[in-house]
């Protein structure tokens, strides 16, 4: 849809899912007549954008995982991913469906291990894949996954 029949963003929006206890903020909401797009923007240092454009990787999981919960928040069925580089304000943008099967299954999956964990008062598995993009992320990770209660944990 050409973006001058679109209406101006309306702010940052918040959801609540009360089932699996989850609240968030999308972006920006972005509306017609018809139709609706909640935006979730995520900003890039230029050399990372331009790799992630050029390997032709798409969008990061937990990015989409992110999306797809506001959209399941709100019923809406399509929102988009907007990449900008910070240095040269390059663009890249992707689609997020609601009927996303796999992406419905991952995300209720991870919820549902996570809300598993808070009410039994027991950590969740950690995850095992040295690839993991988590394993890079978290300064704790190998000590987590060296803790004798981790090994014990069945999720």
């Amino acid at each position: 849809t050409p973006a001058e029949i679109w209406a101006t963003p309306n702010a940052q929006g918040h959801i609540e899912i009360p089932k699996y206890d989850l609240t968030g903020y999308y972006d920006f909401l972005v509306e017609n007549d018809s139709n609706k797009l909640i935006y979730e923007t995520k900003s890039k240092h230029s050399r990372a954008f331009w790799y992630m454009l050029n390997k032709g990787q798409g969008p990061h999981r937990h990015h989409e995982m992110q999306l797809w919960s506001y959209l399941f928040g709100t019923d809406i069925p399509e929102g988009r991913l907007l990449y900008i580089s910070k240095d040269d304000l390059a663009m890249l943008e992707y689609p997020v469906f609601l009927d996303d099967d796999p992406l419905r299954s991952e995300v209720i999956g991870q919820l549902e291990i996570l809300n598993k964990a808070w009410v039994e008062k027991l950590p969740p598995k950690p995850i095992e894949d040295p690839k993991a993009w988590q394993n890079k992320y978290c300064r704790y990770h190998k000590q987590c996954v060296s803790q004798p209660e981790y090994l014990k944990v069945d999720v």
